[in-house]
């Protein structure tokens, strides 16, 4: 590992991270949308055909304002069925062997990654997925990078580093942050929309301080109890 560059811990735990990819049955089919203006919304993932009603589409919401109240408002004041709400979508097809590598897997509705904005309801042409796991440590940026190419290395290359028996995770980050290029940076301290919003997720009294908590006293309902953060 190189020892030119210096790197500052944050915390062994209880740091914030992003996800590859977000589960629907823990979190259900709703997503915090922040547009161009900093401002703050509520939108539906089109899990199923009920989801993509314009009711779930840019519900505004209020930076100060209490997010599980929120989430109670977007799905018609309680009245969404949890099937639909916790329903889990697919853009491929399951019922048949598909001819392409690309049609094996569903990388559209729950995976990061950036993507072309269909919706009429924003003037934006693109949007960024980025699933959160909400922890102590918050982040203060969220920045999207840039890759010339598909890749940051050719076939060659790639098969020439894979072989190479010191190149390391550290090695291909510091390649790829050398070739990349910031074109987006969210601030998301205090002092913005989203940074007071999450902060209050986080300091709501009922939110859960461990992600997985199993109640196995007797009695209980079902004597097991799962609670999962959110």
């Amino acid at each position: 590992m190189p020892t030119n560059i210096s790197y500052t811990k944050l915390a062994d735990r209880n740091v914030s991270f992003g996800l590859i990819r977000t589960n629907p049955k823990l979190t259900s089919n709703v997503k915090l949308t922040i547009d161009s203006a900093g401002e703050l919304w509520l939108n539906s993932i089109d899990a199923v055909k009920e989801l993509t009603d314009r009711k779930y589409k840019k519900f505004r919401i209020n930076p100060n304002s209490n997010h599980p109240v929120n989430i109670y408002k977007f799905y018609d004041y309680g009245n969404t069925p949890s099937n639909i709400s916790f329903a889990i979508g697919s853009t491929i097809n399951t019922d048949k062997v598909a001819d392409n590598l690309k049609d094996q897997y569903d990388f559209d509705l729950y995976s990061s990654g950036a993507k072309y904005l269909t919706s009429r309801l924003y003037a934006e042409k693109f949007s960024y997925f980025a699933p959160l796991y909400l922890d102590k440590v918050l982040p203060e940026y969220f920045v999207i990078f840039k890759i010339p190419g598909a890749s940051n290395y050719t076939v060659g290359e790639w098969k020439s580093k894979l072989a190479d028996p010191n190149f390391s995770k550290s090695d291909f980050a510091l390649d790829l942050f050398k070739n990349a290029k910031a074109v987006k940076t969210i601030l998301l301290d205090e002092t913005t929309n989203v940074g007071k919003y999450i902060r209050k997720i986080q300091q709501d009294k009922q939110y859960n301080k461990n992600p997985l908590y199993i109640n196995f006293k007797k009695g209980s309902f079902g004597n097991l109890k799962i609670y999962f953060k959110q």
